[in-house]
């Protein structure tokens, strides 16, 4: 027996230190990717289409305006029926305004966001460092691009996901693919990265495509058709009290 411990313990310690470099790596990676997705005191114009079958349902145009990665503002600007309803996040906490109802409502991170296939928490909570643990798991191509593919688990129940994978460009940690799954393990969805761009030097990905395993026939297809850095926002702005006005 003493034998046998001698032999396998080796074994079991080097698969841990395997498993904590897997980890420390996945956390760099992490922290790279971050960078793709999390422009402090930015303000954005987004666009997004809903398509089932292929044509398009619902369509919204969005000014964002981002502190950090902790607090982020969004105005609806089309269509017009839209205009005056505001999204608000500090920290865990996130709010919708509506004109018609004239108070800010709490909403969650796993709730879709107005019926498209991201969820509120795809768009709102971006810190995918602060919000989950990471570890390299394999390499492999996508669409002839190295990757390596991190699993990302949730450290937090405020999260919109229990679980991800994510695939990252080997060269640049450019994000180029997400999977995301249930507890009990079953995929919900998956999102795309593309058309990579410059804005002031920093590299964008300005199209973010999401298709549904829940609702095959439903697409969702956000894009940045502007941004704009170092803008110096003021606190004031992420208030929940001036939010409301």
């Amino acid at each position: 027996m003493k034998k046998l411990l001698q032999t396998l313990l080796p074994m079991v310690l080097l698969v841990a230190a395997g498993g904590a470099a897997a980890q420390d790596a996945g956390d760099d990676i992490l922290k790279t990717v971050n960078a793709y997705v999390n422009f402090e005191d930015s303000v954005s114009n987004l666009q997004m289409k809903v398509l089932r079958q292929g044509r398009v349902e619902i369509e919204y145009d969005m000014k964002v305006h981002k502190l950090d990665s902790q607090r982020m503002r969004i105005e609806f600007l089309q269509p017009v029926r839209e205009k005056g309803r505001r999204i608000l996040r500090v920290g865990d906490k996130m709010w919708m305004f509506l004109p018609d109802l004239g108070k800010p409502i709490v909403i969650s991170a796993r709730q879709s966001f107005l019926g498209s296939s991201f969820s509120n928490g795809d768009l709102l909570r971006t810190d995918l460092v602060a919000d989950y643990t990471s570890k390299v798991v394999r390499e492999e191509a996508v669409d002839g691009v190295a990757a390596q593919v991190l699993e990302l688990r949730a450290r937090k129940a405020e999260v919109a996901y229990d679980r991800i994978v994510l695939w990252v460009d080997k060269a640049s940690k450019r994000p180029l693919r997400e999977e995301f799954f249930t507890l009990s393990g079953k995929r919900i969805k998956v999102m795309t990265f593309a058309k990579p761009a410059k804005y002031d030097g920093v590299e964008v990905n300005t199209e973010m495509r999401v298709d549904s395993d829940l609702n095959p026939q439903e697409q969702t297809v956000l894009t940045v058709s502007k941004l704009a850095l170092k803008q110096k926002l003021s606190n004031a702005m992420f208030q929940k009290d001036s939010f409301e006005r």
